[in-house]
């Protein structure tokens, strides 16, 4: 091996080493700062714990766990728009992180700006059908934001609930969806009443007057 290709391998290992231990450093700088941020949020110092975020995100700006955590805070001070900024940078950037669409959904109920809720759980239940807890958690919004349900919500709740029977899947919330939606339906108050009769008691026993 001449001296000068020797030099050359010699360097080329150095840089992969430097490189190597710089990645460590800030990997390590980061779990003890979230480690950091964890501790003063246990003592109640929001403020504190949000300029640990702030000082990560200077050195990685798209760490999801930090962009997470900051809009959680973030959220608890209802400022929502900061929070859903975070949020919709790890869904850009992390696509099938489904925690940050949750979050989303649940910082979009706060402000009650629930046509934008509507979109998002159908979006996200289109691209992953198979999200059975999240569809029953979809279902059961639309069950609960609007004091009379209306004939599209209704279609909705009754679309999903059955997506979930035909999967045999979270069969309960199901039934008792549609049994809610169309109390007068034979077939569907005949399964609950089969499936789970305390459910059935507590939809039709105030409808009988018992």
């Amino acid at each position: 091996m001449t001296k000068k290709k020797y030099q050359y391998i010699l360097c080329f290992f150095l840089c992969l080493f430097l490189v190597s231990c710089s990645t460590t450093s800030q990997s390590d700088y980061i779990e003890n700062t979230l480690l950091e941020a964890n501790n003063y949020i246990s003592n109640d110092n929001v403020d504190k714990a949000l300029e640990s975020y702030k000082n990560i995100l200077q050195k990685d700006p798209l760490n999801q766990k930090t962009l997470f955590n900051q809009a959680i805070l973030l959220q608890y001070q209802k400022k929502y728009d900061s929070a859903l900024e975070n949020i919709d940078k790890i869904i850009d950037n992390y696509p099938f992180n489904i925690k940050a669409y949750q979050l989303k959904i649940d910082i979009l109920k706060e402000q009650n700006l629930n046509s934008l809720v509507i979109e998002i759980y159908q979006n996200l239940l289109d691209e992953y059908p198979h999200l059975y807890s999240l569809r029953v958690d979809y279902i059961n919004f639309l069950l609960s934001y609007e004091s009379e349900i209306s004939q599209e919500s209704k279609e909705m709740i009754k679309e999903n609930s059955i997506f979930l029977l035909e999967n045999n899947e979270e069969i309960k919330a199901a039934l008792k969806a549609l049994c809610t939606v169309e109390k007068n339906n034979a077939e569907y108050s005949a399964l609950l009443y089969l499936y789970d009769k305390s459910t059935w008691l507590s939809i039709y026993s105030q409808e009988n007057g018992n």
